[in-house]
């Protein structure tokens, strides 16, 4: 009776113990490419999008545990790779969208597309051979319509930020051909945020704009990339980014690459990530482009407004270097002084400058107020402004653009003075 008890006791431990073991796995039981429009049998001639549906079902059935293959594909273009990508994820992707882009010819076109699931679960090192899921022919231009899109064979992508011009060669590939295409004969402003390591899409405060580029731009990316290369502008999931130093990265990056800045500026570009981190701000993507030449300069991007609170005439300078030249301005009792804030060229604007000198007429400011001061009075005059964000809409070639920017409210006033150590004039020696 003894042994029977530690029979059955030792057999419920096994058994509890394995049930941490138990894994559902599943894998794809059918695969599906469709597209969402057809003409007569044909796929548009300005576009459409690839569904592929993937049925995931389970192989091997066990609770609570759970483990899948991983997917890939490759779509073509007339026997050219256009767009690859894996699905990593499963369920999270219940049909995956590849945007197939406008047939800018005047010969319909064959489109192929390829899978391919692996042979491990969890893992894509191991993969079992390609196969054919899908073709059909996608139309072309009438012969008497002129080609749109034949001026972008060598355009260079233009990025404005901080009043700097920084142009980029574009890949041969599908996903840079429709960046590309985005900014044909017309510019477009982004948010992004400036950091030492790159320029990454602001994608929380563009979601609409995000998922435009998502349903616009095919992946085309790397499964074994294992660092990121400075001067590179990638697009992934959430957006795009400019690299702007070399980076390792763990695990797999689903990036694809669109184009690397031009050798001869580099440096410029580099620059962007030394010193602190930028924040938030706004860029320009226009192409360089001799048949459409539409490149946006920007005049200002806002205005610093510096107010006199006090009885007396004010002057005011803003500086580069403490040992500049300070060209002055006056400010009159109850005005303010209105300094442009700088985009394709440099501006005078206090958040351009590290240093402002201010006179007035019973106080001497013996030294010039320092942006990164800790002392009261700098801290005084630097941070405490009001900022509105204004949006306007200009006309480019025809097409209305958005002009976001910001003005801010600088003051000087009497608290300022009574922060700084001043002394009067007739007391310096």
């Amino acid at each position: 009776m003894k042994l029977k008890h530690i029979i059955s006791a030792t057999l419920s431990c096994l058994i509890i113990s394995s049930c941490w073991d138990w894994v559902e796995y599943t894998a794809p039981t059918t695969e599906a490419m469709t597209a969402a429009t057809d003409e007569d049998g044909l796929l548009p001639q300005e576009g459409t999008t690839l569904h592929l549906t993937l049925n995931y079902g389970p192989v091997t059935k066990w609770e609570p545990g759970h483990s899948w293959k991983w997917y890939r594909y490759r779509v073509f273009v007339d026997g050219e790779l256009y767009s690859k990508g894996i699905i990593s994820e499963e369920g999270y992707y219940d049909v995956f969208d590849i945007p197939l882009i406008a047939n800018d010819s005047h010969s319909v076109r064959t489109v192929t597309a390829e899978g391919s699931m692996a042979l491990d679960f969890d893992s894509g090192d191991k993969w079992d051979e390609w196969h054919k899921l899908y073709e059909a022919r996608q139309a072309c231009l009438p012969d008497d319509q002129p080609l749109q899109y034949a001026e972008l064979e060598n355009a260079r992508l233009i990025m404005r930020i901080k009043g700097k011009q920084i142009p980029f060669v574009m890949d041969k590939n599908g996903a840079a051909e429709a960046f590309k295409r985005l900014f044909y004969e017309h510019a477009v402003v982004f948010r992004v945020q400036v950091n030492n390591d790159g320029i990454p899409f602001d994608w929380s405060s563009q979601g609409e704009m995000l998922n435009y580029l998502r349903a616009s731009i095919p992946q085309y990316h790397d499964e074994n990339r294992k660092e990121l290369k400075a001067g590179e502008v990638y697009f992934g999931y959430y957006g795009f980014s400019i690299c702007l130093k070399d980076q390792d990265i763990s695990g797999r990056s689903y990036l694809s690459t669109i184009g690397h800045v031009s050798p001869e500026s580099a440096d410029l570009l580099y620059s962007l990530a030394s010193g602190a981190p930028y924040g938030y701000t706004d860029i320009i993507f226009s192409l360089e482009n001799k048949a459409t030449d539409v490149l946006v300069e920007w005049a200002y991007n806002g205005w610093d407004d510096v107010y006199n609170d006090l009885d007396e005439v004010v002057a005011f300078a803003t500086c580069d270097d403490e040992n500049d030249a300070p060209l002055f301005h006056y400010i009159e009792p109850g005005e303010y002084l209105r300094l442009t804030a700088g985009c394709f060229v440099p501006g005078e604007s206090i958040r351009e400058h590290d240093y402002v000198f201010i006179l007035v007429s019973n106080y001497v400011f013996t030294d010039r107020l320092y942006a990164n001061g800790d002392e009261p009075w700098n801290k005084h005059f630097f941070t405490n402004y009001t900022e509105e964000k204004i949006t306007e809409q200009v006309n480019v070639a025809g097409f209305t653009l958005d002009h976001t920017y910001y003005t801010r409210k600088y003051h000087i006033d009497r608290e300022l003075l009574d922060l700084y150590p001043t002394v009067p004039p007739a007391a310096m020696t």
